[in-house]
């Protein structure tokens, strides 16, 4: 019990407020214009951990950057968002049946896990909604 209040508070204490979340969103956005992979890269995964339905394509656009790391980080960020935008900027750098936009095989196989883990998300939290219908 102790350790459940803990984590509790833990959680009540580091959640940002909505308007710091929305401070660190612009902010994040605009380190992805950057000249540097890395700060385009740490970008991402801030963007990728605050969840931001808005910031899907810029993050979307991010799949078409010159550097392959980059690429792979905008998909880890994609990967987290469980949502239609999402997963459609997704499959379009690997469709099925046709030639993959993404050069790169080892970011090809990368998307395809990050759509098959988002698609795997709907499909349970489709199977529970259905579960709660009953």
């Amino acid at each position: 019990m102790v350790t459940t209040l803990l984590l509790a508070f833990n959680l009540i204490i580091s959640t940002p407020t909505p308007e710091a979340l929305s401070q660190n969103h612009d902010f994040w956005i605009a380190q992805l214009q950057n000249n540097s992979p890395d700060i385009r890269m740490n970008a991402l995964d801030k963007l990728g951990e605050l969840r931001n339905p808005s910031s899907i394509p810029k993050l979307s656009e991010s799949l078409q950057d010159p550097d392959a790391r980059v690429r792979f980080h905008a998909i880890q960020a994609l990967s987290k968002f469980v949502l239609p935008e999402a997963l459609t900027a997704l499959q379009a750098r690997v469709p099925k049946g046709g030639a993959p936009l993404e050069s790169d095989p080892y970011l090809a196989a990368e998307v395809r896990r990050a759509v098959k883990s988002i698609e795997d998300v709907q499909k349970a939290n489709e199977a529970q909604a259905e579960k709660k219908k009953k």
